[in-house]
């Protein structure tokens, strides 16, 4: 408690903790605290107390979860020991971390083709449970942050029930709950996946039911719900919001009207704190593992081993293929991670080199995905220009196409190429194996129209189905999220997800409505690439898709509400 003549410049220190408890030598309790200090000492004298009762807080757990190791370790091999005890470790770190957690798990949503399986390392071979996991790093990874992000949520409700002094009962699963973006309408959707177990033969039930675990209810929990309530909530209730920049005009210094701040002080204030800031320090991260992604796709143009014809492909480093092996999962990256550099260009608009250098990256990623040659990406490429000169450029068509038509250039002359790929042996075959793929989904969902066959089922199914076998070999997962849907999930599967996916959209389409400026169409290009190109794939459960579309829907949220209407500038 402070107290002291503002006048004077002089304030008065009384009690350095909350706490009552007598003055004893040791941290936590009050010392008899009544020196005057000047505001400058007094600001570094509590940023010390703080760093050293959080340093303290630290200690006593890492004691404590070592005397737990050493209890635990009688009676479990030391490996899973000291594993368990490296993770708990993690876990709370993250927990007091949640920004930087955040940050790699932007940085390394796209690397599916990373892959840890313990069973190979001769350490956790011994171990009974460990020896079992053979993950995706990021799906690991992801898992880790997922329990900070419980803890750190769990501790804030207690916060605040102690703090207003509500009912326990009552109040502490709503808490929880308010936490989860959009979870009524997933809710349904995920209602609708475990009424259609009902179907699933007893045989199957197993293979099933950790299929609805994972990856059909850990992509929520796991890659969006985390994502959009660190980018949009406020972290600690007891600390006040960080200050940031301060902006020396009335405008903010470094705003601009194409990206303006939520509160309507312009950008300067929040790019080093604050949700604003944050969410620039992502989205930088997110569009330089496109970037990264994109310079690796044209090393695989030119150094990579390719069947039938040249194409843009992810390339592998000393064995490893961090991307996977498949062009699809290179191109779907970059269309999500492309029109990032819409809204980092925006705030460098003052600084001509920056940004010119970031949409050079920007259209650099396009391209990319373009020389895949994937019929997907060219689908949702379109789809993207399409939006967007709708929404920055209808009733000025015929000025932009005066300004654009030299860049269409290199896409006339890539076109005869794509037309001859849609000829090619293997492009035939892939799209004769997602033809009858639909139709046996059309079957069976005729026989099950409304829960499906079960979540989990279609490739068992098709692994039964031996004319499909003889001709295609080993069967993949559905190509679109549609027909995976009406195979398993019936109407009631593909309506909710509809709903759900649906009002994510319209959450980002109103944000754009009320404040028509750069970072809404950002995210509406983002989410509406992401989705589109999901309709013809097979990730739609992964951070592959859910990674963006939580990004996507946090930017709505955090620019919703600003006061400025303008456009971008193309």
């Amino acid at each position: 408690m402070l107290t002291g003549d503002e006048k004077s410049g002089k304030v008065k220190y009384k009690n350095c903790f909350s706490t009552s408890k007598r003055f004893d030598g040791q941290f936590g309790t009050s010392p008899p605290c009544s020196f005057a200090v000047t505001p400058n000492h007094l600001g570094v004298f509590l940023f010390f107390c703080k760093l050293c009762y959080n340093k303290t807080i630290m200690i006593r757990w890492i004691l404590i979860l070592l005397v737990l190791g050493a209890i635990v370790a009688a009676f479990v091999p030391s490996t899973t020991t000291i594993f368990t005890l490296l993770l708990f470790i993690a876990i709370f770190f993250l927990a007091r971390n949640l920004d930087f957690g955040l940050i790699l798990l932007v940085f390394f949503f796209p690397y599916l083709g990373l892959v840890i399986d313990f069973s190979a390392f001769e350490i956790f071979r011994e171990a009974p449970y460990l020896r079992s996991i053979n993950a995706p790093f990021i799906d690991l990874y992801g898992l880790m942050l997922f329990a900070a992000w419980g803890l750190h949520i769990i501790k804030n409700a207690k916060f605040k029930i102690k703090n207003e002094n509500t009912d326990k009962i009552l109040h502490f699963p709503f808490s929880i709950l308010n936490s989860l973006p959009h979870w009524r309408s997933y809710l349904l959707f995920w209602f609708s996946g475990l009424i259609s177990l009902m179907r699933v033969p007893s045989i199957q039930l197993d293979t099933s039911i950790k299929y609805f675990l994972r990856p059909f209810t850990f992509f929520y929990l796991v890659f969006f719900a985390p994502v959009v309530s660190i980018l949009t909530k406020i972290h600690n209730p007891t600390s006040s919001p960080s200050p940031g920049l301060r902006p020396s005009s009335p405008a903010g210094r470094g705003a601009s009207k194409h990206f303006p701040s939520p509160s309507g002080r312009g950008e300067g204030e929040g790019q080093r704190g604050g949700r604003e800031g944050l969410l620039h320090r992502v989205l930088t991260v997110f569009y330089w593992t496109g970037l990264l992604s994109a310079v690796d796709g044209l090393l695989g143009l030119f150094f990579g081993a390719h069947t039938g014809f040249p194409r843009a492909t992810p390339f592998g480093f000393f064995g490893v293929n961090p991307l996977g092996p498949n062009h699809n999962l290179l191109a779907e990256t970059l269309i999500a991670t492309a029109p990032a550099g819409l809204i980092l260009a925006t705030r460098y608009t003052l600084h001509a080199t920056r940004y010119n250098w970031i949409r050079y990256g920007m259209w650099f990623q396009w391209a990319v995905a373009l020389l895949t040659f994937a019929r997907t990406a060219w689908i949702a490429v379109v789809v993207q220009g399409m939006l967007y000169l709708w929404f920055e450029h209808r009733g000025r068509l015929r000025k932009v196409w005066e300004r654009a038509r030299l860049a269409t250039l290199p896409l006339l002359l890539l076109l005869p190429l794509l037309l001859f790929t849609l000829f090619s042996e293997t492009v035939r075959g892939s799209t004769l194996s997602r033809l009858d793929q639909a139709r046996i989904a059309v079957f069976y969902f005729l026989r099950s129209p409304w829960i499906g066959q079960g979540v989990g089922t279609f490739i068992p199914t098709l692994w039964q189905t031996k004319a499909f076998l003889l001709e295609y070999g080993e069967p993949l997962e559905a190509h679109g999220i549609i027909f995976k849907l009406m195979f398993e999930q019936g109407a009631f599967g593909l309506i909710t997800f509809a709903f759900f996916a649906g009002l994510i959209l319209l959450v980002i389409w109103r944000a754009y409505r009320r404040t028509p400026n750069t970072a809404a169409l950002a995210a509406l290009l983002i989410a509406s690439g992401s989705l589109t190109y999901q309709l013809f794939n097979t990730t739609y459960y992964t951070s592959k898709l859910w990674v963006p579309m939580a990004l996507a829907f946090a930017i709505a949220k955090i620019y919703a509400n600003t006061d400025h209407h303008t456009k971008m500038v193309s």
